[in-house]
């Protein structure tokens, strides 16, 4: 996985298309990633990437947490790869999105894989080993069943385990794992400035104060440590709409925000 650098991260920002977002959860928005970021960071032009940006507090904590879980098991077969990470935003692969949030609520740790899979499938599509696609799809949800288990030995048993996607290869694996375990929603959830978000000019005020934020990493202006700090304040700026009034001289006063 790339570290980026507070230029590289800059680079991102600037490129993410407001206008493009192809979904988003709790605490953060997903984009495709243009070519231009691919060619820029060196990243292999034969995959395809989203880039997830982290909206407030709880946005910085998911990515956070998805890079860290990334690191610990990195290659294995379950996780949608990271290929670059930086402060705010995770350069992903894109997979085919399929939703077996239900079959996961299913999984009895203790039982077979592949007799789960045939179980649900015949209750789901009342389907029987005699019909021509039956092992096809038995297939796909052991496929699942296996992804869904090894996500829950990190997680615990959470219904984010049941958000899935298939890789170009055909693996099932997880693309949301950022799930921050112990902490309670209010505090890992940002959902009020993920739909502020919609609007142009408050995607463009979040997008330059992050951007100022890495300039101040960059000239040693900014703790690390306080990165999530100024998560918070931003994200009431925002959500409060007093980002609107801001004039020039207390918009200095924010963009040097010590805590």
């Amino acid at each position: 996985m790339k570290t980026l650098t507070a230029l590289e991260e800059k680079l991102v920002l600037s490129s993410i298309p407001q206008d493009d977002c192809l979904d988003f959860g709790s605490s953060r928005r997903v984009y495709h990633c243009p070519d231009e970021v691919v060619n820029a960071l060196g990243l292999d032009p034969s995959i395809n990437y989203v880039i997830k940006l982290g909206c407030g507090q709880g946005g910085f904590n998911q990515n956070s947490r998805e890079v860290e879980v990334w690191l610990d098991y990195e290659g294995c077969d379950f996780l949608a790869p990271i290929y670059a990470a930086g402060r705010f935003v995770i350069i992903m692969e894109e997979v085919e999105v399929c939703n077996y949030l239900d079959f996961a609520e299913t999984i009895d740790f203790n039982d077979n894989s592949r007799e789960r899979a045939e179980n649900w499938v015949d209750y789901e599509y009342d389907m029987t080993s005699e019909d021509d696609d039956y092992d096809s799809y038995v297939d796909d949800y052991e496929k699942a069943a296996h992804a869904i288990r090894q996500l829950a030995d990190i997680n615990g048993n959470t219904s984010d385990n049941g958000q899935l996607g298939r890789t170009k290869n055909g693996t099932y694996v997880a693309y949301d794992y950022g799930f921050v375990v112990g902490v309670g929603c209010d505090s890992q959830c940002s959902n009020c400035l993920v739909e502020n978000m919609y609007d142009a000019d408050c995607f463009d005020y979040y997008i330059n104060e992050l951007k100022t934020i890495l300039d101040e990493i960059a000239n040693n202006e900014k703790n690390l440590n306080e990165l999530e700090k100024y998560m918070i304040s931003l994200e009431s700026t925002i959500t409060s709409g007093d980002w609107m009034e801001i004039t020039p001289a207390e918009q200095l006063q924010v963009n040097s925000f010590q805590g």
